[in-house]
């Protein structure tokens, strides 16, 4: 006889485009039948949002023409989302960084990294939904599947554009919002918990009055981590270091304004500094990073006394070299960790690159670092 487990829900869902919180039972079915196609808020080229009230044996919504539903969507801005936000606890990491700084080709190359390496940390790290992460698997494809394109820095038209960011219509407004990337984060000592990612186009945090619009990076003011990303090498160009200290210096401004908190308060969640391109700069400073930094025990298998000699060794070493951008960080938070690594693990030439030949080098551990930082705030909680 087959028997249906009964799946526990949170008590509160927190949408991940809007921030409505609302409760597990007026979540919205996205409807399946062709005929029932356009919604007045999410649009017209996507499935109705309803509120089912019949229901199959594994809890999918049926829609007016009977079609079982499994997709959902948030009950306020309709935009769809993973089921699995209504069954586990989530956490919110958001990525900052300027143009150039290497943050898409981080992001592949921790994604990747973290699919083939988070047993040796104790952990588990995989998709929520890959449908929904479909555009980080364009940056991890470009850089390790043979004969893929290189991830590229996308046109202008990724300030708002369809594969980056969502688009809803909530009292008549139009409103854009970058669209999140999800993972399953399971460990032995505290469980499942979904990560939330947030990533903008670094010309979001132009100051300017086009980006006024608050909901462009409005995750900032929920994030319970943040990671900065910073190019060392831009330093050693005029402009280099204070482009990525303006970028830094907005973000900043911002995760105050949204979390309510004083311009001169610092914050309290863990920041982040992840230093890219280590394989061009990092020898010359001592540091050897050919090693995976995992260990036994912990909520995340990191080996915590080697995570942070070398971020006290980073910090000494920008110290000298950028100091413009460590005391900008020492201003805005007193939980700081310095982190580098490199996508590629050595310098590459696109056009004749072997994705074959590129190793990265800790470029998960800046993400790991982050999710055991928000797992260890929750367990005080």
């Amino acid at each position: 006889m087959t028997t249906i487990e009964q799946t526990k829900l949170v008590a509160q869902v927190p949408c991940p485009n809007c921030w409505h919180t609302f409760r597990p039972t007026d979540i919205r079915f996205i409807s399946e039948h062709p005929s029932l196609q356009g919604d007045p808020t999410a649009g017209p080229a996507e499935g109705l949002r309803f509120r089912s009230s019949r229901f199959d044996l594994q809890g999918n919504g049926i829609d007016p023409e009977d079609r079982v539903c499994t997709r959902v969507a948030c009950p306020r801005c309709h935009i769809e989302m993973p089921r699995a936000l209504l069954e586990a606890d989530t956490r919110f990491l958001s990525v900052v960084g300027a143009p150039g700084s290497g943050k898409t080709c981080l992001l592949g190359a921790a994604s990747w990294s973290l699919r083939e390496y988070a047993g040796e940390y104790g952990c588990t790290w995989v998709d929520v939904d890959p449908r929904l992460n479909a555009l980080l698997h364009t940056y991890e494809s470009g850089l390790f599947i043979p004969g893929s394109h290189a991830p590229k820095k996308p046109a202008k038209t990724e300030m708002g554009g369809a594969n980056l960011y969502n688009q809803m219509n909530v009292g008549g407004r139009v409103q854009i919002t970058p669209r999140p990337m999800y993972f399953r984060v399971g460990t032995r000592l505290s469980g499942t918990s979904i990560l939330t990612l947030y990533d903008n186009a670094g010309e979001h945090f132009l100051p300017g009055p086009d980006n006024a619009e608050p909901l462009h990076t409005g995750h900032l003011g929920r994030a319970n981590a943040l990671i900065f990303v910073f190019d060392p090498t831009q330093a050693r160009h005029a402009g280099g270091v204070s482009r990525q200290e303006l970028i830094l210096i907005e973000a900043m401004a911002r995760v105050r304004r949204y979390a309510g908190i004083n311009q001169a308060a610092k914050l309290a969640v863990p920041l982040i500094v992840v230093l890219t391109k280590a394989d061009v700069w990092a020898k010359d400073s001592g540091m050897d990073l050919s090693t995976r930094p995992s260990a036994a025990g912990g909520l995340i298998g990191l080996d915590q006394d080697r995570i942070k000699e070398v971020s006290n060794t980073s910090r000494r070493i920008f110290h000298e070299t950028a100091p413009e951008i460590v005391q900008s960080i020492a201003a805005f938070s007193d939980h700081v960790l310095w982190l580098p690594c490199s996508a590629l693990g050595r310098e590459v030439d696109p056009l004749s690159r072997d994705a074959l030949s590129i190793k990265p080098q800790w470029a998960e551990v800046p993400f790991l670092a982050a999710m055991d930082l928000m797992l260890r705030a929750k367990s005080k909680t």
